[in-house]
């Protein structure tokens, strides 16, 4: 059975994802990096090319594995394959979400699918993919259970009207245009955040240390963003809160164990 620290990390083969691989791969401590996407050969792609960018010197693998967390065969035959080849694992990190609401009328969604698909992926699908890896967390000495929340989630920062997705319209009547407007995504992670907190409370006993990362806004494509143009707005790239990642894995932020933990620490939402 591995020695190294075992981390499973969903929806890893861009953006944020990568970037707590690059965190981890630079540490002074060995991994093994179950490095999961949708795509098998899309995980490959990227398992490759992380190695080859960053050459690991502390006995660190990586492996790519499918995974569709919307999918339960897909879970189900994932943890066969972990159980099989390493008998834990001693750190899920959720990481795995997207945001539906701007393409949602291109892609001539209905208001009922966009919350619903919406709420699928970032929450169910989340919760299901946990609750059944929970017995293999459960194996480890130094469980680490993780859940990528976003800063638009937070109630006290929704009463800021400057933010482009707070200002409220001036128009009256319905419908209306709403501008740059995230609902369903927001809600979706509020909701994640009460998950983890169960989670916490649920696994307290087991010894489980939870926590809930904010990384911020960061220069990737999520939501069909402009990485470039993030960065202008002064979002870091991916390997900074990949870094972030990486403390609260390595028990640096043990003490703040069910919180909210962001770039600058503790988020008070």
């Amino acid at each position: 059975m591995s020695t190294n620290t075992i981390v499973l990390v969903t929806g890893a083969n861009r953006g944020i994802g990568l970037g707590i691989f690059q965190a981890l791969l630079t540490s002074t401590k060995p991994y093994t990096l179950l490095l999961t996407s949708r795509d098998l050969a899309r995980g490959q792609e990227a398992a490759k090319s992380i190695e080859s960018d960053i050459k690991a010197s502390n006995g660190s693998t990586v492996v790519p594995m499918q995974l569709d967390i919307e999918d339960d065969e897909s879970i189900a035959k994932l943890y066969d394959e972990v159980e099989k080849q390493f008998g834990r694992i001693d750190a899920l990190v959720n990481n795995a979400g997207a945001a539906f609401d701007m393409a949602a009328p291109r892609l001539k969604w209905s208001h009922r699918k966009l919350w619903s698909y919406t709420y699928n992926l970032n929450v169910i699908s989340t919760d299901a993919l946990t609750h059944k890896f929970m017995p293999l967390l459960l194996q480890s000495s130094n469980p680490h259970l993780l859940f990528l929340t976003s800063t638009v989630a937070s109630l006290t920062e929704s009463f800021i009207e400057q933010l482009p997705y707070n200002t409220p319209p001036t128009d009256k009547g319905w419908p209306k245009d709403l501008g740059f407007d995230i609902p369903a995504y927001r809600s979706s992670k509020v909701a994640l955040n009460m998950m983890g907190r169960h989670w916490a409370k649920n696994t307290k006993a087991d010894g489980v240390i939870v926590h809930l990362v904010d990384p911020g806004l960061v220069a990737t494509e999520f939501g069909g963003g402009d990485p470039a143009a993030k960065a202008l707005r002064g979002a870091p790239p991916p390997i900074v809160p990949g870094q972030l990642v990486r403390r609260v894995v390595e028990g640096e932020l043990d003490g703040d164990a069910g919180k909210v933990v962001g770039l600058k620490g503790v988020v008070d939402w």
